[in-house]
């Protein structure tokens, strides 16, 4: 199902539209028409985007499959250098949440940041789905 990609950081009007031509509206679609370098470079030439922003997004995307996740948590995880399910999977707990409620209090992203009970959830989550970029 996913997300739509008006939520997705960086989806501009002009970039939703592009999107919409090649019949992915949502971040699985997103997710589905762009595992590989080859088939990131081929939609980007379609949507006519630069293929960097294509990957942040596709790396947004991939974040949206995580349940609990909205846009300030998926900002807050890009910051940290969690930004896809692979490095999530990958990331400590403890050493997570630290650095979540260090940007936080840095940035003053939200005033319910997450806790270390939804941080553990979020990369159980991570290491229970499969990687779905390929660099």
């Amino acid at each position: 199902m996913g997300v739509p990609l008006n939520e997705l950081k960086g989806a501009t009007g002009e970039v939703l539209v592009g999107f919409k031509k090649q019949g992915v509206n949502t971040s699985d679609r997103l997710l589905g028409k762009s595992s590989t370098p080859q088939d990131r470079d081929a939609l980007a030439s379609a949507v006519g985007v630069d293929s960097t922003l294509l990957l942040s997004l596709v790396k947004r995307a991939d974040i949206a499959r995580l349940k609990g996740i909205g846009r300030v948590y998926s900002d807050m995880l890009e910051e940290s250098g969690a930004a896809t399910i692979s490095e999530l999977a990958q990331c400590s707990p403890t050493a997570l949440h630290a650095t979540l409620r260090r940007i936080n209090a840095k940035r003053r992203l939200t005033n319910r940041p997450p806790s270390l009970d939804q941080v553990t959830d979020f990369i159980d989550q991570a290491k229970a789905l499969p990687s779905l970029i390929r660099y």
